[in-house]
């Protein structure tokens, strides 16, 4: 089982779980990811040759999983935030 995060941005992988459980989840507000184990959140990522930011090295899946949520989150606040804004416009 190959858990790796690439410095690229967006392209994850972690332990059979990748960005597609982002995604999955993004059509399925309110469920949790499927495919997460306790020992899946436990390990670390394997380093990724190459230049980029972060800096290369191993970080903990759950702190992977965690950012990109936290990033839906963020994005959905600032989706309702301008929705709410033309339909004020709208009005």
């Amino acid at each position: 089982m190959h858990i790796g995060v690439a410095s690229a941005p967006v392209a994850i992988g972690c332990g059979g779980v990748s960005a597609g459980v982002v995604c999955e989840h993004r059509g399925q507000p309110g469920r949790p990811p499927t495919g997460l184990t306790d020992d899946t959140l436990r390990r670390d990522t394997e380093p990724v040759a190459g230049p980029g930011w972060p800096e290369s090295r191993g970080y903990p899946v759950s702190e992977c999983l965690l950012t990109i949520f936290n990033e839906e989150w963020e994005h959905r606040l600032y989706a309702e935030r301008d929705l709410d804004a033309l339909e004020v416009r709208g009005a």
